[in-house]
């Protein structure tokens, strides 16, 4: 039986070795252990393989298990919301509004939009909007349908959506 060598001669030995894929072993007999072996192609693929799957397993989610999570950080979303509108406070609201914010359709980007709120207050805009909220939302199962929980103020003015990033957006005014 070869007896084995001292590990740091082993260690010198591994640093020296140029790396092509190897894997190290921790099993066999006492000659094999503690040495790099090969990987084959095969077992590179199986590997890659199996951290596909639990890596799709587990950032997936289908939109039943979205829902219970939006529903239990909607109440919050609301709070904040219907403080911020009362305030009229622009820096909370544009961090509840996506970049994306859909205005009903004049492409005015969330910080434009408030700007054409404060504008036009004389016409009631911040009235028309707090009377909107004051309603309530509620859950737009069609629209939810897509995969985006989306809730909808009861008087079909705003809408809400329960984004990928785990948070309720004020995503939009709804379009005619």
């Amino acid at each position: 039986m070869k007896a084995t060598r001292p590990l740091q001669e082993n260690l010198s030995e591994i640093a020296t070795t140029p790396s092509r894929g190897l894997a190290f072993s921790l099993g066999g007999t006492s000659e094999t252990a503690g040495q790099f072996k090969p990987m084959t192609r095969r077992s590179n693929f199986l590997v890659i393989l199996v951290l596909l799957c639990i890596a799709s397993t587990a950032f997936s989610q289908t939109l039943a298990d979205r829902i219970p999570v939006a529903e239990r950080s909607w109440l919050m979303f609301w709070r904040q919301f219907t403080i911020a509108i009362d305030k009229k406070d622009h820096a909370a609201l544009l961090r509840m509004m996506p970049s994306d914010f859909f205005d009903g359709g004049g492409g005015l980007t969330p910080k434009k939009w408030l700007q054409f709120m404060d504008e036009n207050e004389r016409n009631g805009s911040w009235r028309d909007l707090r009377r909107s909220v004051a309603g309530g939302a509620r859950i737009k199962r069609n629209w939810s349908s897509k995969g985006v929980p989306t809730k909808v103020t009861r008087d079909n003015g705003y809408y809400f959506e329960f984004r990928k990033d785990g948070k309720w957006h004020f995503a939009g005014v709804v379009g005619d």
